[in-house]
């Protein structure tokens, strides 16, 4: 079994669970949380999902804004 997960490593194959998806939503809740309308855990329930996966999509827009790239959706 070892060997199997070894060999897909080295082909490149992602293993595990696929990422959430960011519903259409996320935009004008995020910008409602960076206005300080609404907390993280009250965006994270409008958005059906757990207040670790919104606190790291903050964190990926705000790497992205950083950077100067669009947001991912």
């Amino acid at each position: 079994q070892s060997e199997g997960l070894q060999n897909a490593r080295e082909r490149g194959v992602r293993l595990g669970r696929p990422p959430a998806k960011r519903p259409r939503k996320f935009a004008s809740i995020y910008a409602m949380f960076c206005e300080e309308k609404i907390s993280a855990r009250a965006a994270s329930q409008m958005l059906n999902v757990s207040p670790g996966t919104f606190k790291r999509w903050v964190l990926e827009e705000q790497e992205n804004e950083k950077n100067g790239q669009e947001t991912a959706e």
